[in-house]
């Protein structure tokens, strides 16, 4: 129920106010969930994945965040399996980094990046984000 309500605010935002949806709340609500999760992530990242927290060790993960809202064109499930697909990728690469492909480890390092890239040029032209995201709205 409560997806619903906020895919209405964020596709009609004066529709759902005409139901009884508190708009702004639940705008407020959304932005301190993202806010929370993005502080778990970072926790997590510097915790789990790095094991110490350093300067620049996000390194454009955010890029890749909103590319896998895009190309999980905005819905949970394909947002979830967008980001098995480029944590796929990014693993693929370590593996052949620590396999021993001849190959220079730069390479390795940027193929999230080019595959952020190509889908992002392939899938982000038939995506459409939701209707009134970023508009503020003021009950009339």
């Amino acid at each position: 129920r409560h997806g619903v309500a906020l895919r209405a605010i964020g596709e009609q935002p004066r529709a759902a106010d005409s139901v009884g949806l508190n708009v702004q709340a639940y705008r407020v609500r959304a932005v301190l969930f993202g806010g929370l999760a993005a502080g778990v992530a970072g926790g997590a990242l510097s915790l789990w994945h790095a094991n110490t927290f350093v300067e620049r060790m996000t390194v454009g993960k955010g890029f890749i965040a909103i590319a896998i809202v895009i190309f999980g064109r905005w819905h949970p499930i394909g947002v979830a399996l967008a980001a098995l697909f480029f944590g796929a990728v990014e693993a693929i690469g370590i593996r052949l980094q620590a396999a021993g492909v001849d190959a220079p480890y730069q390479l390795f390092r940027m193929t999230p990046y080019i595959f952020t890239l190509l889908a992002l040029a392939l899938f982000s032209a038939r995506t459409r984000g939701p209707a009134a995201i970023g508009i503020p709205y003021e009950r009339e």
